[in-house]
């Protein structure tokens, strides 16, 4: 059963070309081609599929499903992880403030998107069962206040999960055109959910294979000042796994570390940070 947008933000939302609009006039710390680029390299990235079958993963693992559950995917720019969790079977809400990301994601097959930020999208409070932030909260500077705001958003017993990408020393030419704040431990992950009342049931890294090139190949040459930038032909292809035997290695590291998070096997290091939290 879809959501009833326009009861749950009590007729804030209008829909127009299929898309739930709302007015907002907030500023986000993203690129204005960020969900462009992203587009032509989300359906034959092994980065985003992996990332997407640990997050069906842990939805069946932790989440209790009914007939009134479905998800909300703040910031989840093109739909990829949307269109994911909603071929499992669970309705799924894109909550997006990008009008490209959300056009793409209606074209993608994503039911119900709804074209704001969190904070401007209406959604009242205790109304949403599921929701994640899937590197999301990096480019906000103020985190607490988005956290909090998901943490109001969500029922009583209701599950949030995050990823964020890990590691100061991995910080790169990448993270200053993405628009991040900064990068995260397991530690600090779960303490900032905590701070705003998050319980913790998993936390974990992921993309372990990914650390050290991603240390030689863009944290190193960043930190020695010989980093030629960001090209979204050459992120196309850092995006596919090479058919060598580094790139063979890398794929199976990737397809072990997705067997051991599924039997709840924690990483001790990884390029980004995996977080369930409930709120009780």
């Amino acid at each position: 059963m879809l959501p009833d947008i326009d009861k749950m933000t009590g007729g804030k939302c209008q829909q127009h070309d299929g898309i739930w609009t709302t007015r907002t006039n907030e500023e986000i710390s993203y690129p204005d081609s960020a969900n462009a680029d992203c587009r032509q390299i989300e359906e034959q990235s092994y980065w985003f599929q992996h990332r997407n079958s640990i997050i069906t993963s842990l939805l069946a693992e932790h989440a209790s499903l009914d007939e009134k559950s479905f998800f909300t995917d703040i910031g989840g720019g093109n739909g990829f992880q949307s269109k994911a969790i909603q071929d499992t079977g669970l309705a799924t809400v894109l909550v997006e403030p990008g009008l490209t990301g959300c056009v793409n994601a209606k074209n993608r097959g994503v039911k119900t998107v709804v074209h704001a930020t969190l904070e401007a999208s209406g959604l009242r409070d205790e109304s949403v069962p599921l929701a994640g932030a899937f590197d999301v909260v990096e480019h906000i500077e103020d985190e607490s206040n988005f956290l909090g705001t998901a943490f109001t958003k969500l029922k009583t017993d209701g599950l949030f999960f995050m990823t964020v990408p890990a590691l100061s020393i991995l910080w790169s030419d990448e993270d200053s055109y993405a628009g991040h704040f900064r990068r995260y431990t397991v530690k600090s992950a779960c303490r900032s959910l905590a701070t705003q009342g998050f319980k913790i049931e998993f936390a974990s890294y992921i993309f372990k294979p990914l650390v050290l090139p991603i240390f030689f190949l863009r944290a190193t040459p960043y930190r020695l000042g010989i980093s030629q930038g960001v090209d979204i032909q050459k992120t196309t292809r850092q995006h596919t796994l090479p058919d060598n035997p580094a790139g063979r290695l890398v794929n199976r590291g990737l397809k072990k570390e997705l067997e051991l998070l599924q039997r709840m096997h924690k990483q001790r290091i990884g390029t980004s940070v995996v977080v369930v939290a409930r709120k009780p």
